[in-house]
């Protein structure tokens, strides 16, 4: 009569057994993470770059330098570089990654400096190079000589009664160029400004040598002969560019120069620029397709805002 109730009992002990069995081994099972970790790091640390970061589900987190972010959902996670002036982003400027569960991955960017301590002429040209690529007249400015001057090249109708624009007349035409100022021909002719400068060729075809004592501007500098090509973009609506393709001469001088800690180091500056070859010497007022023109016939166009100054 009782046997049916047993058999029931035992079984439900038995089950009863069963689940704590499972419920114990539970208590020991490994824990499988959801998520992961993402790190970046940008060289050098001082220079906080900046960079974005995108991943699923609308992600975005944005900031400067080194930085870690934890508890991250799987998936393909995208980092772009941000701009910082002087500086060359790393490359590629933009990567993706995939992040799975339980995994780190890292972002690792170095910044290259487009301004070294200039120590060699070369450096110095690359110095020079930059700065109109980057229209900087902080870092253009940095590379004169206290004694620069620029010379037009004979029988350049832009060239002033001296030949020559000191450094601040050199400065001053730079400065409205690179800010995007009108300028004038001339004639006083309007000329509109400049919206970009693309340094194309800057190479050195003979060697560093030392200017005669009887150079009419810069004896006994060290001077080099280059070929140039310059293109200005100008702000028009239409495309609309002024190329300067041209042989110069350039002259560097060093300076030793005492460092924080004691000792000095040589830094070259630029102290002369001499243009010579004659291209076009004055550009129309309407901005031509592709003018070829000499580089102190740009200096002159931009060296005042005002006609006829």
């Amino acid at each position: 009569m009782h046997r049916p109730f047993r058999c029931a009992r035992g079984m439900l002990v038995v089950a009863f057994a069963v689940a704590v069995a499972v419920g114990c081994g539970d208590e020991h099972q490994p824990v499988v993470p959801l998520t992961g970790t993402l790190a970046i790091d940008a060289t050098p640390d001082d220079l906080a770059a900046p960079w974005q970061v995108t991943g699923p589900d609308g992600y975005a987190q944005s900031g400067s330098g080194d930085a870690t972010f934890a508890d991250l959902a799987p998936g393909d996670y995208t980092l772009a570089w941000g701009d910082v002036a002087g500086w060359s982003a790393p490359e590629p400027a933009t990567a993706t990654q995939a992040l799975a569960a339980g995994e780190e991955v890292e972002f690792a960017g170095t910044y290259v400096d487009r301004f070294p301590f200039p120590d060699t002429p070369q450096q110095l040209m690359t110095n020079f190079r930059n700065a109109y690529d980057e229209m900087d007249l902080g870092e253009y400015g940095a590379a004169l000589h206290p004694d620069f001057r620029f010379v037009f090249a004979e029988g350049s109708s832009a060239a002033p009664p001296s030949g020559v624009y000191t450094r601040a007349e050199d400065l001053q035409s730079t400065a409205n160029m690179f800010a995007g100022e009108p300028g004038h021909g001339p004639g006083g002719e309007p000329m509109v400004g400049v919206r970009d400068v693309e340094f194309e060729r800057l190479v050195r075809f003979s060697d560093w040598d030392v200017a005669p004592g009887n150079d009419p501007y810069f004896p006994y500098a060290t001077q080099a002969f280059f070929e140039v090509r310059v293109v200005f973009d100008l702000d028009t609506e239409d495309p609309s560019t002024i190329t300067v393709f041209s042989l110069q001469r350039f002259y560097v001088k060093a300076m030793a120069e005492a460092q924080p800690g004691g000792g000095t180091r040589c830094h070259f500056y630029l102290i002369g620029h001499q243009e010579l070859v004659v291209g076009l010497s004055a550009a129309r007022s309407s901005a031509p397709m592709d003018e070829s023109i000499d580089w102190g016939a740009i200096k002159a166009l931009y060296l005042s805002t005002t006609p006829g100054i």
